[in-house]
């Protein structure tokens, strides 16, 4: 897939008036609308890092941080019934996140952050990423007339590099994934730079700002379902901003937590899992075998992750490279051209369905992250 973007830039930026500030996920305290790339000041002070989301006026009629931005079409990708074939029952459904434009879900997350740096004055957007997140806010940033700088690993995949190239992108090698971050830490101190993913250790998760943009994606799979609720919503996991957002996204919904589904998030190794059974801290570092997934790879996770895992009543599941390769190529027949990493989603389904676990009588939603790329 070879990603366009417009050259002219479309830079104005309305920022919600009901945007009252943010709070934090695990301390709960109130904080006013800023920058929070460590998270909430207070828990990252004391060693318990947490990110923040953002609240809202009772009164809010929309709940995001910016009515007006610039975008590329994001959003409203089409919920489709899974073929029975793939997962053994009907009324599992597939949340098309590879219909976005650069072909991720990672564009709801880059419009919003956009469009903080832009509201802020900045001329530059940076971020850590191989893939998806990298191709998307390259896209992003030149739709609004901004530089974006990448910080990739000495191994990313060619079609991801010439992409990134084809952006207008300056990419910055490592050879180490953990370094860039280090890279990131001192380039988002300079004047005009905003960070859009995340840079700390313990990991935070990215802007507060660009999550709030994935909170859509659970309003959409109300709507399309015809405001009926899924039992459980299968979304490949790394360090959660997507799997909180389709969280918050809920909470929306159902306004009581009760109510959310299951938003169960799907590693490549026993990472969240090994977290929630207290084997490990969610601060620790927690190496395993994603090279066949590295969309969702990396010793680390976050309280945002586990906060989403224990609130929603979901707990965690582990797909392996060889069982994503096996069902990637299976829905190539079915006609579904996705990432290795995507279709995490619907092994999991499949698993709930065989193991009786699954709600017989309520759909389940699996959710497709990413369209397939060459060895991807």
């Amino acid at each position: 897939m070879t990603v366009q973007a417009p050259a002219t830039a479309a830079t104005a930026v309305t920022r919600n008036p009901d945007l009252s500030g943010f709070q934090c996920l695990k301390c709960e305290a109130l904080l006013p609308v800023d920058d929070y790339p460590s998270g909430c000041p207070a828990c990252w002070q004391r060693g318990a890092a947490s990110n923040v989301v953002a609240v809202y006026a009772d009164k809010a009629a929309v709940r995001l941080p910016y009515l007006q931005l610039p975008r590329l079409g994001e959003g409203n990708t089409r919920l489709l019934a899974c073929p029975p074939d793939l997962v053994g029952r009907d009324n599992v459904y597939l949340k098309c996140e590879f219909d976005n434009p650069t072909g991720s879900h990672k564009d709801r997350c880059s419009a919003f952050s956009v469009a903080r740096a832009l509201e802020r004055g900045d001329h530059t957007v940076i971020a850590a990423s191989s893939g998806n997140a990298g191709i998307s806010l390259a896209a992003y940033a030149r739709n609004a007339g901004l530089a974006c700088e990448i910080a990739v690993t000495d191994s990313i995949a060619p079609v991801y590099r010439d992409e990134l190239q084809r952006l207008g992108a300056t990419t910055l090698s490592f050879a180490e994934a953990r370094v860039r971050w280090d890279w990131m830490a001192e380039r988002a101190q300079d004047d005009g730079v905003y960070a859009a993913t995340n840079y700390c250790v313990p990991a935070v998760g990215s802007s507060p700002f660009g999550i709030e943009g994935y909170k859509l994606i659970a309003h959409e799979i109300y709507t399309q379902l015809g405001t009926t609720l899924p039992s459980a919503v299968a979304v490949p996991h790394c360090r959660g901003d997507v799997l909180s957002g389709i969280f918050f996204g809920f909470r929306e919904v159902t306004e009581e937590a009760q109510a959310v589904p299951q938003i169960l998030p799907v590693d490549p190794f026993a990472r969240t899992e090994r977290i929630l059974s207290g084997e490990l801290d969610y601060r620790d570092m927690c190496p395993g075998d994603s090279a066949l997934l590295p969309a969702v790879g990396g010793e680390t996770t976050t309280w945002q992750s586990v906060n989403t895992a224990q609130q929603s009543r979901a707990g965690a599941t582990t797909v392996s490279g060889d069982e994503a390769e096996a069902m990637r190529l299976k829905m190539l027949e079915f006609g579904f051209d996705l990432e290795r990493s995507a279709v995490m989603s619907v092994v999991t389904l499949k698993r709930l369905v065989e193991s009786g676990t699954a709600d017989a009588d309520r759909p389940m939603v699996a959710l497709l992250t990413g369209v397939g790329r060459p060895g991807i």
